[in-house]
């Protein structure tokens, strides 16, 4: 291929390279050369797999000669359409609101007019003088109308769809290309393409998305850490029974990880849902101007649960209920629901069905594998074993809900989630499928769940340091409890993933064999009282043992000399639990007082005003002994600046590894 400089100015050859490389694994005896004297000989040996490179140094001068004309016959013809006529013969038709469904001419959304102002905007300008100028004689009414609410600075996908399903009715069978600015926006035209009856039908239409920059290095690896954690790689990066499993799925691997384990646990009929709704856009519908009553129609479905996943099964099922007697369309209107939508995530679980039935974790026997379908926190703990390690953690403060990811500290709710409506979260924890950063980070879905089902149905566990100390996901998460209690998760831990390695290796395995165990389990994630005594170490820090530490640390520092210092106490706590030596920061405040705060175990306590560095520090060091003997707090203040539930889950600001950064 000579002068490949020019070939990439064409999109079309651009996409062929992405083809051509997929099959050249396949047909080894093509061989593929390219030659050029300014292209990036290193971008595109690495694009091929570490092709062999051969540099000719130049010998010859060259001219450069204008061409003026072209060759007959060497290019296709390209059939040209204006925006006139695109909107002519697809009928489609352009509002002023980026309407997100077609409910027709008798239940169209009334939107409100905008008064007229008195100086029109440029937009409308040039929108109104392109109009005047072009000659639309020959074009509907309908046509003339929708140019008049056109933007020129954006085409909506709902065009682009409208297109494409022409195309696929009218036109012969074949490939479309769309070019998009960016990989979000073929991602997102994919996901609303997948949502239409005829575009998303994979018997007649294949949807691809692709991309012509190959993933960097460390996309790489974040993409086999995360394959991981989720046990879909062992530690030497090869598959696992569960990643073949996985690899079977044309899913994202943590909903396919949830399918399996919905499978598994007889509770698929709602797993099946809340994967297939995640799998394409949002069915509920929040109209420009009825954002209120769309919102109000979504918290109907919650009841109260704190689950946008359970909401959406809730929201199908009626949906589904109501097509059995005739009554779908008004249903979706009533509850500002997408009907496209519902039918392809009704049609997604069929599929998904016989997917599983393929890999033989489900038979003809729905019945059974849907016998814990009603159990709710069942459900909540598979989703937890998929959505994992998307995990946020809760605190409930006076007035206000603070929520910290490991990735991104202090993220906030979406203003579409059930739970963002909500005052309190009677849950220690949040699991959630997808995060967005407008201004700040918010999570757009989630599920609350216990500390128990974190625990069995997280990730992996490890013992700590200390009695009853477990850590997961490397230690940034840390639980304490009682020695005992802190043996017998680990023990269920181990069974239960014994148990699902079995029933992956066999999937004709019958789980109910192992009843006593499944029946703690059930137990244990329903009877949680979700207070989150777990999360921060409260529990065994309290006990004997500690004070025990407390006064022997007070009594080898002897009397009167710092014996009774905190800080040396505080050292000496820590040092025997293994920890580093504790920090301090000290900043002079107002009124010449200074104000200390302690960090150890990246955990921070903030002490009183005191009059000199030193009084400051000793008051910080005195606030975190009380704190983790379990003493009352010294300080007097609104607790919300110096809460220890909020400063434990303080966003991490060190190396990753780092003890300062677990929570």
């Amino acid at each position: 291929m000579n002068s490949v400089i020019l070939l990439l100015l064409v999109f079309v050859l651009d996409f062929l390279l992405i083809v051509l490389k997929d099959l050249l694994p396949r047909r080894p005896e093509l061989r593929l050369i390219l030659m050029s004297a300014t292209l990036n000989a290193e971008l595109f040996s690495s694009y091929f797999g570490g092709a062999p490179m051969i540099h000719i140094p130049v010998r010859f001068s060259f001219k450069t000669l204008f061409v003026p004309t072209c060759v007959s016959g060497f290019t296709y013809p390209v059939r040209t359409h204006f925006l006139e006529d695109i909107l002519e013969f697809t009928g489609h038709r352009l509002t002023p609101y980026n309407q997100i469904d077609d409910y027709g001419q008798e239940k169209s959304w009334k939107m409100q007019k905008q008064a007229l102002s008195k100086r029109k905007s440029q937009i409308a300008s040039v929108v109104e003088d392109a109009v005047e100028a072009a000659d639309l004689r020959n074009y509907s009414s309908r046509t003339r109308d929708s140019l008049s609410c056109w933007n020129p600075d954006s085409i909506g996908f709902n065009l682009i769809e409208n297109v494409l399903c022409h195309i696929c009715q009218k036109e012969r069978p074949g490939a479309v290309l769309v070019f998009m600015t960016g990989w979000d926006d073929i991602n997102a035209l994919k996901e609303q393409l997948q949502a239409n009856p005829l575009l998303g039908d994979p018997s007649k239409v294949l949807l691809l998305a692709c991309h012509g920059s190959m993933a960097s290095s460390e996309q790489v690896q974040n993409a086999i850490d995360y394959l991981k954690v989720i046990g879909a790689f062992d530690q030497n990066e090869e598959l696992t029974i569960l990643g073949k499993h996985l690899s079977m799925l044309p899913v994202e691997p943590k909903l396919g990880k949830m399918l399996i384990f919905g499978a598994i646990f007889n509770c698929l009929d709602p797993i099946l849902t809340i994967v297939s709704g995640l799998s394409v856009r949002d069915p509920f519908l929040t109209p420009f101007d009825k954002k209120d009553l769309a919102e109000s129609a979504k918290l109907q479905f919650s009841c109260r649960d704190y689950s946008d996943h359970l909401a959406l099964v809730r929201a199908y099922e009626g949906w589904r209920e109501a097509e059995r007697d005739r009554a779908g369309y008004d249903y979706c209107w009533k509850n500002f629901l997408s009907a496209q939508t519902l039918k392809a995530i009704d049609s997604l679980r069929r599929q998904f069905v016989n997917l599983l039935k393929d890999t033989g974790l489900v038979d003809e026997n729905m019945t059974l594998c849907n016998k814990w379908s009603r159990d709710e926190n069942l459900v909540r703990a598979v989703i937890c074993a998929g959505l994992y390690p998307g995990v946020s953690s809760v605190v409930n403060k006076e007035k206000s809900i603070s929520l910290k990811t490991m990735e991104d500290g202090q993220v906030m709710l979406y203003s579409s989630s059930v739970n963002g409506k909500e005052a309190k979260i009677p849950f220690p924890w949040l699991v959630f499928n997808e995060k967005v950063k407008v201004n700040s980070v918010f999570l757009r879905d989630s599920t609350a769940i216990s500390d128990s089902t974190l625990l069995l149905f997280g990730g992996s566990l490890q013992q700590g340091g200390l009695d009853g100390h477990l850590k997961m996901l490397g230690g940034y998460l840390e639980f304490f409890m009682n020695r005992d209690l802190a043996s017998t998760y680990l023990s269920l831990k181990n069974e239960l993933e014994s148990l699902i390695h079995s029933k992956l290796q066999n999937p004709r395995m019958d789980i109910q064999t192992s009843e006593e165990l499944l029946s703690a389990i059930r137990l244990l994630v329903t009877e949680d009282p979700c207070s989150g005594r777990f999360v921060y170490g409260r529990q065994e820090l309290k006990s004997k043992k500690a004070k025990m530490m407390l006064s022997s640390a007070s009594m080898s520092n002897g009397g009167g000399n710092g014996g009774d210092n905190p800080k040396n106490q505080l050292q000496t706590l820590l040092t025997r639990a293994g920890h580093d030596n504790p920090s301090y920061k000290t900043k002079q405040i107002k009124n010449s007082l200074f104000r200390s705060t302690v960090e150890f175990n990246g955990m921070q306590f903030v002490g009183q005003p005191c009059a000199n560095k030193k009084l400051a520090e000793k008051d910080a060091a005195e606030e975190a002994l009380n704190w983790l003997t379990g003493g009352a707090s010294t300080d007097s203040r609104d607790q919300q600046d110096v809460d220890p539930m909020s400063i434990l889950t303080k966003a991490p600001r060190r190396r990753r590894h780092s003890h300062r950064r677990r929570n």
